[in-house]
């Protein structure tokens, strides 16, 4: 309904003192103007659609600038991807070079044989399940024993084997197999059988291999000399631990002090006081087993005919107040029908490759397959970086550094005219960057900022003048509705 079909409204005079000459002009009104009382649907719809189609296109307009967004989310991450895996392609093949010359420095080997031997360690790493920084460690620590490459090698995939079957860290392995083998090395075929012993001892008894290798490591010395062999001090310290649960170090410094009081004389008289046999036929000592065997029989021999104080003499001569415990647990266990220190022993004489066959099992996991392909990345790194970079690398940062900046750092370091004059240069540029140059870096980052709520302001200007303009729409149409009426 257009305006002007109102206008004619507008000159009427409605008072109470003139109703009918009111009447007679609406009546007038009617007859000489015609008035259209039909509602044109187009004149709602047209502003309608203008803003509908507003919306639409600023829909459109939103889902370009997103797609856009994630088109360059997906290219900025692609490419930082890229360089993340080419700087730790790098990074990798240095830290490997040089761990791999640490360890060069003592065996002086040649690039063929460093090859070798880079292989052997990488090997170990991924049967292992261990890190090649980890390898490489125990490989440094080894060759500083005077080992020659294959030992090291070998001694260097014992020690993993250990440091996976045990809560052991690499250096204690290191240094536990160390002592093991400095001790009873002559008894022994190689580091690989001393760790298939203690494997399978771990197996078959409630000790662990990380109580075994810690008692050794504190008393094995004292047991060699008291006559005691490698599998016969596997057997003593697992049973030890079966029956009081004390650990490895509390039971290795026990049984150091139980074999030093064996040998001394004061001990030897208290033994010969109460009957215990501590010479063989011959009239030499026995062996520190024969010795507990012995004690123990007399001990219980003393406990069964009520000889208490007899029992509590000779247990204390030998053990000691602190090691009593440890002593009659032990002593207890070497005799009688239920033998099991003979049975430990068996067990550690009769091992063959056990570690190996758990340390096979342990490597059917998914985990393991993915620290394997993970050393593997890191073996080709290290190849593709002797063959592609590193050599040119190297060459590049040693000229950079001899002819660029060691040149430069003695320069500025002198007291010349040319070091006066570089030192005033960089003193200048310090002070433009503190002083102009903040405040107009201020400024920029200002400028910035007001182009950006500007901008947010505008946005938001034209998005409220839509909901605006659909405002005065529908106020308009409530107003023709309400003439109507």
């Amino acid at each position: 309904m257009a305006s002007s079909d109102f206008s004619v409204f507008a000159d009427l005079q409605f008072t109470p003192v003139s109703i009918d000459k009111s009447i007679r002009q609406v009546e007038s009104a009617l007859t000489s103007k015609r008035l259209n009382l039909g509602l044109n649907s187009k004149s709602f719809s047209s502003s309608l659609g203008i803003i509908k189609r507003d919306v639409s296109e600023f829909s459109k307009s939103l889902e370009a600038a997103n797609a856009r967004v994630i088109a360059f989310g997906a290219s900025t991450i692609v490419l930082y991807k890229i360089q993340e895996a080419f700087e730790a392609l790098v990074t990798s093949a240095i830290n490997v070079e040089k761990q791999l010359q640490d360890i060069n420095v003592i065996f002086n080997l040649s690039t063929a044989g460093l090859k070798k031997f880079s292989s052997d360690l990488f090997a170990t790493a991924k049967n292992t399940g261990q890190s090649f920084e980890t390898v490489a460690i125990a490989a440094k620590e080894f060759s500083r024993q005077g080992l020659g490459v294959q030992e090291t090698a070998k001694r260097t995939k014992a020690s993993m084997i250990l440091l996976r079957q045990s809560d052991l860290d690499s250096e204690k392995a290191v240094s536990k197999l160390t002592a093991i083998m400095n001790i009873y090395g002559g008894q022994l075929q190689d580091i690989t059988q001393a760790v298939n012993k203690l494997s399978n001892v771990d197996a078959n008894f409630a000790v662990s291999m990380e109580d075994l290798v810690e008692a050794f490591s504190r008393s094995a010395s004292s047991a060699k000399e008291a006559g005691v062999s490698f599998d016969e001090f596997t057997a003593l310290v697992t049973v030890a631990q079966q029956a009081t649960a004390r650990g490895g170090a509390v039971i290795g410094n026990a049984f150091k002090t139980i074999f030093a009081r064996l040998q001394s004389g004061d001990t030897l008289n208290t033994l010969k006081k109460w009957g215990v046999a501590y010479q063989d036929v011959n009239g030499k000592m026995l062996g520190g087993i024969e010795l507990l065997k012995s004690y123990a029989e007399s001990y219980k021999k003393l406990k069964s005919i009520g000889n208490e104080t007899g029992a509590a003499d000779l247990s204390q001569k030998v053990g000691g107040k602190r090691q009593l415990n440890i002593l009659l647990a032990t002593a207890e266990r070497m005799i009688g029908f239920q033998n099991e220190f003979t049975q430990a022993q068996k067990i550690s004489e009769n091992a063959t490759n056990e570690a190996i066959k758990r340390n096979e099992q342990l490597n059917q996991v998914t985990q393991v397959a993915y620290d394997q392909t993970k050393e593997s990345a890191r073996e080709l790194a290290k190849i593709i970086g002797d063959i592609a970079f590193l050599p040119d690398l190297r060459g590049g940062l040693q000229f950079l550094n001899k002819n660029i900046l060691e040149p430069i750092i003695n320069s500025l370091n002198g007291e010349d005219i040319g070091s006066t004059v570089g030192k005033s240069i960089i003193s200048g540029i310090g002070k433009t960057f503190t002083g102009p140059g903040v405040a107009l870096l201020v400024g920029i980052v200002g400028k910035l900022i007001i182009k950006s709520v500007s901008f947010l302001g505008g946005a938001l200007k034209d998005l409220m003048g839509m909901t605006s303009a659909a405002s005065q729409q529908a106020a308009i149409q409530a107003k023709i509705t309400e003439i109507l009426s």
